[in-house]
């Protein structure tokens, strides 16, 4: 079942979600670098010239903002994938953090559950999957993500239990993605 949350844009925590209301482009850039993005889009509009070292940070991969080809009007085609029982909406030349995929580093990983792919021209929705659609991506390793606390308390009799958890993540890098014969 596709999940048409992932359609509406991305989504966000509460605090910026007044600023979403307002501006609904700024879904594209994501929870915590949307004020950022704001920002530099505001500088590059007033200030003639005083956006280009802002820019190169973007471009350079600093800020993990920019990296998708679907952002800068290249080749605007995306495609929603499932991996693990979960959703991810992918465009070429994005890094995304997917859950943990047996996979060496440098490796290529074929993704063939495609729920949609969508673009200027046409959509193409699966029932439930696309069949010969895929995704390439290329795998960057694996990485830790943030520490979950589990604290159980009870109350009157002293007792309390803290245990941290850092959940193992894959790092994909996507490629390309393939159209199959559902067009």
């Amino acid at each position: 079942m596709l999940d048409m949350r992932l359609l509406a844009g991305r989504p966000c925590s509460s605090e910026y979600q007044s600023t979403f209301s307002v501006f609904p482009f700024l879904t594209w850039f994501g929870g915590r670098y949307a004020i950022l993005a704001f920002v530099s889009l505001f500088i590059w509009v007033i200030v003639p010239g005083g956006s280009n070292s802002l820019l190169r940070q973007f471009d350079s991969g600093q800020f993990r903002v920019l990296e998708s080809n679907f952002l800068y009007g290249g080749e605007k085609i995306y495609a929603i994938i499932e991996i693990g029982g979960k959703q991810y909406k992918v465009a070429p030349k994005q890094t995304i953090e997917v859950e943990r995929l047996d996979v060496p580093e440098g490796d290529i990983v074929e993704l063939d559950r495609v729920l949609f792919i969508g673009g200027d021209k046409d959509n193409v929705v699966g029932d439930p999957v696309i069949k010969g659609a895929k995704v390439v991506a290329t795998s960057l390793g694996e990485a830790k993500g943030e520490k979950v606390i589990a604290f159980r308390y009870k109350s009157k009799v002293r007792h309390r239990s803290k245990r941290g958890h850092r959940q193992t993540y894959t790092k994909i890098l996507v490629n390309e993605i393939i159209k199959g014969e559902g067009e």
